[in-house]
């Protein structure tokens, strides 16, 4: 599963510029085999995640908890100070997540905080922003 989503991060004390990134999203699944011979149901998980990737394609992230964010609404506006840069944006065009860094080892583990799965198993998320760029969260 995949989103196209932007977004900017702090590296070494400077934020980056706004850019974006066709993501995608693998979900590892390990546990014993219920009566139908299968672990879960793939389309049950697949739905799950087709949901939370919905949430955040083409949008820009946004992550809240970032001490050096100054994030405020005003009307239909989202309006983010970023040290000395100035962001304004439609509130319908951005996503706040309640993480410090939209790094692509934080979206896996928002992602995977989301998922709840119905079975006695146990569940990574791995997250790529490009190829060779995947980071993995074992929860």
């Amino acid at each position: 599963m995949q989103f196209s989503s932007a977004h900017f991060e702090r590296i070494k004390g400077e934020f980056e510029p706004l850019h974006g990134h066709n993501y995608k999203v693998i979900c590892r699944i390990e546990g014993p085999l219920n009566n139908e011979k299968v672990v879960i149901d793939f389309h049950y998980v697949k739905k799950i995640i087709e949901k939370i990737c919905k949430k955040l394609d083409h949008r820009v992230l946004i992550p809240e908890k970032n001490p050096h964010l100054k994030i405020q609404e005003k009307d239909e506006n989202i309006v983010i100070l970023a040290d000395r840069y100035l962001y304004a944006l439609p509130k319908r065009d951005v996503v706040l997540l309640p993480i410090e860094e939209t790094s692509t080892e934080l979206l896996a583990k928002y992602i995977h905080e989301q998922i709840h799965l119905p079975c006695d198993c146990t569940y990574s998320v791995a997250v790529s922003e490009n190829e060779g760029s995947t980071a993995v969260y074992f929860g």
